[in-house]
């Protein structure tokens, strides 16, 4: 978003892409941090944190178990909210961008 799918290849994406820090993003996107930004915005944030969830729970929980109609489920709902978010505007995508991968200062 803030670099453009055109430059895939650039190391400014390459830099980009690889730099974010997930804890960092994870907790920017709670509730009250994103209250500001539209319900799409939101949504995509929530379901960023419940995803890095999962994935440290398959990860890191030898109990862990996910049926494959719970990860279909899944799948189905991370689709809708790509959808929905690349559907708001650019704007609000780049804010935050922004709001995930800058330090507050």
């Amino acid at each position: 978003m803030l670099i453009g799918v055109s430059r895939r290849t650039s190391g400014a994406w390459i830099s980009a892409y690889r730099e974010l820090d997930h804890n960092v993003a994870y907790k920017r996107c709670n509730r009250s941090s994103v209250a500001m930004f539209p319900t799409e915005i939101r949504r995509f944030a929530s379901t960023l944190r419940k995803l890095k969830e999962l994935r440290e729970d398959a990860d890191y929980n030898p109990a862990a178990s996910f049926s494959r109609f719970d990860v279909y489920q899944q799948i189905l709902d991370v689709y809708r909210t790509i959808r929905d978010y690349e559907q708001s505007p650019a704007a609000n995508r780049k804010d935050f961008a922004a709001h995930v991968l800058f330090k507050k200062r």
